[in-house]
């Protein structure tokens, strides 16, 4: 599976949490933080792959919380043989 995330439009948190719910079609009870991100991801079972475009943009509308945002997909992305990331 391919997913594409464009951040362009992306101005809040939980909007970012929604398109990445969506898109990989997590649960109701997702958490909608970094951490329930996480644990989401490294449960993927599927070979899967997640280009996020935009990234600049996210970084200017959400500062220092886009930059922890992408360390969490660098770690997903170690931990969980399934999933890929591109930035």
């Amino acid at each position: 599976m391919q997913i594409r995330i464009n951040c362009k439009e992306v101005s809040e948190k939980s909007q970012l949490h929604q398109i990445f719910a969506q898109a990989l079609r997590f649960p109701d009870w997702y958490g909608g933080n970094l951490d329930a991100l996480f644990d989401m991801l490294t449960g993927i079972c599927e070979p899967t792959e997640i280009i996020v475009t935009d990234f600049d943009a996210l970084t200017a509308s959400l500062g220092s919380y886009a930059n922890a945002f992408r360390r969490v997909l660098s770690r997903a992305d170690e931990e969980n043989e399934f999933i890929t990331f591109k930035i």
